[in-house]
């Protein structure tokens, strides 16, 4: 039998879209949200 060692990680992004972006310390709505595969940050 072969022994298999898999090091990694997984994690998932939390993406909310709104209509602006917040100012600084500032609060928005968001319009959806959806979780998909994740990876470095982006802006969508």
């Amino acid at each position: 039998m072969v022994k298999v060692m898999v090091i990694g990680s997984s994690s998932i992004d939390f993406v909310v879209t709104t209509n602006r972006r917040p100012g600084a310390g500032g609060t928005v709505l968001g319009d959806t949200f959806k979780t998909v595969p994740g990876g470095k940050g982006r802006i969508l």
